[in-house]
């Protein structure tokens, strides 16, 4: 029997001890993961940027020639990546983003150029573990419509009209990717210190906990474990598995094909 309290509550000696005793035979916990699929909520201009551009980290799709960077280009914005530091200009002024004496300019330096902890800027894919309505998880309700640091950037800019614009234009999309287990980190409770062996055994863990709360229909989105990729990765078309995207009418999935 499983408990269902936390996922650190199943037992995986006594799930092999279950496996052992319905097969009749001596299952022992050996396995080899090595790759996960990641889903990670993504509003987009359009699908073609999905399957033309790989999935970049926050420097890199500012930075490099994206339709986002396009986007923000015409209205004047552009990026530049200076020793590891996103670097902003406005209209040919560089933006110096401590003058402006806010907390959402405070998350910009922090996303952008680093701090106390990170001497970088914050540069990490992030997704779920399991696929489906991620949107409503409250970690990401908030980008549905535009990306985080986008709405940060134009808000502390005064440029209010390119956020409706942008949420006029855009639609959410969620994107599957697969990644090695030795490029992902689980942040929180020490699980960002993980070796490749133990990350496998916290997948298992997550696999008989979700399975276990979708039979008793208890699963929720906010109980789908965020993991991320390494800080400066990218991910590669190539390693796209699927892409969905979202109805906005009634929060459904629509697989788009990806191939032709």
């Amino acid at each position: 029997m499983i408990n269902r309290g936390t996922v650190k509550d199943i037992d995986l000696n006594e799930f092999f001890t279950f496996l052992s005793k319905l097969t009749k035979d001596n299952i022992e916990p050996k396995f080899d993961i090595t790759h996960v699929t990641i889903s990670h909520l993504s509003p987009r201009l359009s699908l073609e940027s999905i399957v033309n551009e790989p999935l970049y980290n926050l420097s890199n799709v500012l930075t490099n020639d994206t339709e986002l960077s396009r986007f923000l280009k015409k209205a004047g914005l552009v990026f530049s990546n200076n020793n590891k530091i996103v670097q902003v200009t406005h209209n040919d002024m560089k933006i110096d983003w401590k003058k402006y004496e806010s907390p959402t300019a405070l998350m910009i330096i922090n996303r952008l150029e680093g701090n106390k902890v990170s001497t970088t800027s914050d540069n990490c894919i992030n997704g779920f573990l399991f696929n489906g309505k991620i949107f409503e998880n409250g970690n990401v309700a908030h980008i549905f419509r535009c990306p985080e640091i986008l709405e940060n950037i134009l808000r502390v800019l005064g440029r209010l009209d390119l956020i409706s614009n942008f949420n006029s234009k855009s639609k959410p999309y969620i994107i599957c990717f697969k990644a090695p287990i030795s490029d992902i980190i689980f942040d929180g409770n020490g699980n960002h210190k993980l070796n490749n062996k133990e990350k496998q055994f916290l997948i298992l863990r997550y696999c008989l906990y979700y399975l276990s709360l979708q039979k008793s229909y208890d699963w929720s989105g906010n109980n789908n474990p965020i993991i991320r990729l390494k800080d400066n990765l990218d991910v590669d078309i190539s390693n796209l598995v699927a892409v969905f995207e979202v109805n906005e009418e009634d929060g459904e999935l629509n697989q788009l094909s990806i191939y032709e």
